[in-house]
């Protein structure tokens, strides 16, 4: 799900669209609101609300020839999908292929997503190799490769915890949207937005988000090859981490 603007001849030889959506393709609700589905795009009449989670399968691209749209700093274009015999058009800004939070575990009452980041990492990719190093006396490194090529480093010292999670071709949206569903508390969740701040590239696209509170700060990055990084560091207060 790319944001690059390609070239025309880029576009018939991957028989793709602008954000790579193709038919028969199945995606995930990224929306902590919900998503309308409409029976037009932009403001048709809304046939039904979708629900964060929820899993709509693709029919037809409408906007192939590249032309996105952005709402509230998303990036987008209208898709028609299926869901659960429904036909419609929704915004694939909200749309995603990762998994949403689903557990308990993978949820917060306050504003830190560090914890439920890990879990949300733990339960849904298996892990392919592992390394563990200590560096000195005091600086502990562990270094996983999971599934899709997708890597996490985790460094410990006793003042902070830095976590890293390389993925390849997602969108910073959709990461950002992942992190905000595991706020389970409203109030928290409306200083998690006003904490965001969003950074274009020149071409427009939105290429680094970063959220920073009291104790943790959340850096997401999307890099010229292709692969998106979330980065955490959280200050530690007399506390270990494990």
């Amino acid at each position: 799900m790319k944001h690059a603007i390609l070239s025309f001849s880029i576009l018939i030889l991957s028989a793709t669209c602008l954000l790579g959506f193709s038919p028969s393709e199945y995606y995930n609700v990224s929306a902590n609101s919900g998503l309308n589905l409409r029976v037009t795009p932009g403001n048709g009449f809304v046939i039904k609300k979708l629900y964060l989670g929820d899993r709509v399968e693709i029919v037809e691209d409408i906007d192939c020839l590249g032309y996105p749209e952005r709402i509230e700093w998303v990036d987008g274009e209208w898709l028609r999908v299926k869901h659960d015999g429904d036909f419609g058009y929704v915004f694939s800004g909200y749309l995603t292929s990762l998994p949403i939070p689903y557990s308990e575990g993978e949820y917060t009452n306050g504003l830190s997503i560090l914890r439920p980041f890990e879990a949300w990492i733990e339960n849904n990719f298996d892990t392919q190799a592992a390394n563990e190093t200590l560096i000195g006396s005091t600086l502990y490194e562990a270094v996983e490769e999971l599934e899709n090529g997708f890597v996490l480093k985790k460094t410990t010292s006793p003042s902070q915890v830095h976590l890293k999670f390389t993925l390849d071709h997602v969108t910073s949206m959709e990461l950002y949207h992942v992190l905000f569903a595991m706020l389970a508390n409203k109030s928290n969740q409306r200083t998690f937005l006003s904490n965001s701040l969003f950074v274009e590239s020149a071409r427009g696209e939105i290429e680094k988000i970063s959220v920073q509170h009291s104790n943790e700060s959340i850096l997401i990055t999307v890099l010229r090859n292709g692969k998106s990084v979330v980065e955490i560091t959280h200050q530690l207060n007399n506390s270990i981490a494990s």
